[in-house]
């Protein structure tokens, strides 16, 4: 696995799990950082305050010596996030579509000065998503972020558009890029026996600040850094439209979507009921989206081998309220 960008100020996580998993043996090739350490009761009553579920907590061992925390089988929690006092979602809709409070900023803004009222109007011009997938990785896993991609550019009214490329590589033929030029890098990982049943996880959007030439300090939003898909479940998967689905899931949560079934993990898990945010805090409904559930959204938290799932009307409802031209930063 690659070392996450030091630039990441939040290193949760959101994984896309399976409906049945197997049990598998071979314990000699997990990742060095997925240890079993014991939990201390300071850091459950921390994580509860945060308003995430006790139950079945993973503490994990980072490559550099911190610890961070599985919740919920969706969120990896750093002691960083540990130490905040309040957690914020956007919610869309009651078991409709979410979002995390970190969304994004796509395109270059652009002032205009409305002839008829003199009014200045803010907008924003599209932009690339460079995303790069590790050219060590299957054929099929390029085929199905092609058709990820496509999914993401089909849609006119996003404010940006994605650009796929392969890692670098000297022998490499078109499209290849340096990783460091990429907003999302895809690569692979090797599960331990908690992580059998999880077909990918990605870095939800972050804080990146950073100083001009002229002095000047500013904060953006960016993308999460990182992809990573279950190189033992998928290595040999040819079903690039079901690969394409996980890739566009995790994509969605790079760009600030929670699942559509936070509300009741079970619509698609088969168990498992409310995700974080228990306090309900900063809820807003989007317009247009209904209250019901949505059975065949992207973003729902489980699905099994074989699923195809492009955009929904409400998928595309949600997607264009969040990253859509209509969408007026000020």
């Amino acid at each position: 696995m690659t070392k996450k960008n030091t630039f990441l100020k939040i290193a949760s996580i959101a994984i896309f799990s399976l409906y049945f998993i197997s049990c598998n043996d071979d314990q000699n090739n997990v990742d060095d950082h997925l240890n079993e350490i014991d939990l201390t009761q300071e850091t459950i009553a921390m994580i509860a305050d945060l308003g995430y579920d006790t139950d079945n907590i993973i503490p994990i061992q980072n490559d550099d010596n911190t610890l961070s925390y599985l919740v919920e089988g969706d969120i990896l929690l750093t002691e960083d996030d540990l130490a905040v006092k309040e957690v914020k979602s956007v919610v869309v809709a009651n078991e409709e579509h979410y979002s995390t409070s970190l969304i994004p900023e796509f395109g270059s803004v652009r002032s205009v000065t409305d002839r008829n009222t003199g009014e200045i109007i803010i907008t924003k011009r599209q932009s690339q998503l460079i995303v790069v997938m590790d050219r060590t990785l299957p054929n099929a896993w390029w085929n199905a972020l092609q058709i990820a991609a496509n999914r993401y550019n089909s849609l006119n009214d996003l404010r940006f558009k994605v650009a796929i490329y392969k890692s670098e590589d000297p022998n490499c033929q078109s499209p290849c890029i340096r990783v460091p030029d990429a907003d999302i890098y895809i690569t692979d990982f090797y599960p331990n026996s908690d992580m059998l049943g999880v077909w990918g996880y990605a870095d939800p959007p972050s804080e990146y600040t950073y100083t001009t030439r002229s002095g000047e300090t500013r904060t953006e939003i960016i993308p999460g850094a990182e992809i990573h898909l279950n190189i033992l479940q998928l290595q040999t998967e040819t079903d690039t439209d079901f690969i394409g689905s996980i890739i566009a899931h995790e994509m969605g949560h790079t760009i600030g979507f929670r699942h559509t079934d936070y509300f009741n993990r079970s619509l698609s898990c088969g168990s498992g009921g409310m995700e974080a945010d228990t306090k309900n805090i900063g809820a807003v409904h989007i317009p247009g989206t209904p209250v019901g559930n949505s059975p065949n959204s992207w973003m729902l938290a489980c699905i099994n081998r074989g699923v195809n799932r492009p955009f929904t009307a409400n998928d595309i409802i949600a997607l264009d309220y969040l990253h859509g031209f209509n969408v007026v930063d000020l």
